[in-house]
């Protein structure tokens, strides 16, 4: 039986509820941990994951240049 309870997001620091719904659905689904984010942060983090801005674990992309020449270097045909 599962129980709605109050949790703390660790993102934003608001307070939000795990519903009992929402419990039995994951934990169906294999999930065994409670969330961590908020549904808005959830979906800020979700957003920013698929424009690739972010590896899995958080950490930024570095910014790539490119140089004129390593442009135009000839690469070896396979």
């Amino acid at each position: 039986m599962y129980v709605s309870k109050i949790l703390i997001c660790t993102v934003c620091g608001e307070e939000f509820v795990f519903t009992a719904d929402a419990q039995q659905y994951l934990a169906e689904k294999g999930f065994i941990n409670d969330p961590k984010r908020c549904k808005s942060c959830h979906i800020k983090s979700k957003q920013l994951h698929r424009q690739n801005k972010y590896h899995n674990n958080g950490t930024p992309i570095p910014h790539i240049t490119i140089t004129e020449q390593q442009k135009n270097i000839d690469l070896p045909k396979e």
